[in-house]
C-alpha cells in the first residue's frame, strides 16, 4: 500500500516542482521588466524550460525609445528633476507637488515612463500612448517651469529609473509610491527598490496627498 502511495505521489510532485520552477522564472522576467501575464502561462507550460530563457532575457539594460529635449535648453539650470511618471494618480500628485515647489526656482524636470519589453518593443501604437502620456503631464507644469525633457525607455523599472537618473546627473527623483496594476502586488514596490538603491533623494507622491489639500 506504502508503495502504491509512493507511485501516486510521485507524478504529483514532478507535477508541482515543474509548475513551481515555471512560475519562479515568470516571476523572476517580471521583476526585469517583462510584465506579460503570458509569462506565467509560458512558465506553466515550459516550467524549468523557461529559466534559461528567462536568464537571457531578463539582464537586459533599458532601451531608450524616444527623448525629446526642447530646443534652447538651458543646461545650467539650479536643479534637474526626474519624474517617473505611468498615468497613477500617486505619481500625478507627486508630479504636482514637485512642479509647485520647485519650478519658480527654474527646476528641468525629465519626465520619464518605463515600458514593459514585451510590449514596446514591436507596437509602435504602445510607444506613441506613452509619447502621449508624457506630453499630457508636462502640460500639467506651471507656465514658469522650463520645458520638460520626455523619456520612454523600455526595461526593468527600477533599474531604468536609477540608470537614467545617473545618466542624466538629476538632483532629485520624483515618483509615486505605488505603480499602476496588479503587478506592483507580485512584484514588489518600485519605489521601495528606487528608495532603497539611489543615492539621490527621492520624493514620494501618495493618493492621499490630493485629497488633504
Amino acid at each position: 500500500m506504502t508503495d502504491a502511495f509512493s507511485d501516486a505521489l510521485f507524478p504529483i510532485l514532478v507535477l508541482v516542482t515543474w509548475v513551481t520552477v515555471g512560475l519562479a522564472a515568470a516571476l523572476y522576467l517580471g521583476r526585469h521588466g517583462r510584465r506579460s501575464g503570458v509569462w506565467y502561462v509560458i512558465g506553466v507550460v515550459l516550467g524549468p524550460i523557461l529559466l534559461p530563457i528567462a536568464i537571457d532575457l531578463a539582464p537586459r539594460r533599458g532601451l531608450m525609445l524616444t527623448r525629446s529635449t526642447p530646443p534652447g535648453r538651458d543646461e545650467g539650470s539650479s536643479l534637474t528633476v526626474l519624474a517617473a511618471v505611468d498615468g497613477s494618480q500617486e505619481s500625478d500628485d507627486a508630479l504636482d507637488d514637485a512642479a509647485r515647489v520647485l519650478a519658480p526656482d527654474g527646476a528641468q524636470f525629465i519626465l520619464l515612463t518605463v515600458l514593459n519589453p514585451d510590449l514596446s518593443e514591436n507596437d509602435p501604437e504602445v510607444r506613441r500612448e506613452a509619447q502621449q502620456l508624457l506630453t499630457s503631464r508636462a502640460a500639467r507644469l506651471p507656465a514658469d517651469c522650463r520645458p520638460a525633457i520626455l523619456e520612454v525607455v523600455a526595461g526593468e523599472p527600477s533599474r531604468v529609473i536609477l540608470d537614467r537618473a545617473a545618466a542624466d546627473s538629476v538632483d532629485l527623483v520624483v515618483m509615486g509610491r505605488r505603480g499602476r496594476g496588479l503587478s506592483e502586488l507580485l512584484l514588489g514596490s518600485v519605489a521601495d527598490q528606487v528608495v532603497r538603491r539611489s543615492p539621490r533623494p527621492v520624493l514620494l507622491g501618495t493618493a492621499q496627498t490630493r485629497a488633504g489639500r
